[in-house]
């Protein structure tokens, strides 16, 4: 957590999520858990305003779905993609992703509750 209420992170700085203002009552450095669910990250196209780069780590096709396991500056994560959009993607390939940062999550490392 920075002075100016972004969360900084190895693969990317995040602010005014859902949590911005609630970030108040932190000290800054504090820890803190960011989260985002697995259908909330997609690849990024030339209009996304917040882009990271990550590795595909593994891919599991269920159906008309495929799940794919990432990492991004040793954080891993998870990122679902309908079948024809996850074709294209292999083991070992770096993918320039984007997250809209309403869909993510905050919480206190110390106690793992939300922050709202």
């Amino acid at each position: 957590l920075r002075h100016d209420q972004t969360i900084s992170l190895a693969f990317g700085e995040f602010q005014q999520g859902p949590w911005a203002t609630a970030l108040r009552d932190f000290q800054q450095g504090e820890p803190l858990l960011f989260g985002f669910r697995p259908h909330d990250v997609q690849p990024a196209d030339a209009n996304s305003p917040m882009r990271f780069q990550a590795r595909v780590h593994l891919t599991e096709p269920l159906g008309d779905i495929t799940v794919l396991d990432m990492e991004a500056h040793d954080n891993l994560f998870r990122m679902v993609l309908p079948e024809d959009q996850a074709i294209h993607y292999r083991t070992g390939d770096t993918i320039e992703l984007t997250l809209d940062v309403a869909h993510t999550y905050v919480f206190s490392a110390s106690t793992g509750t939300a922050v709202r």
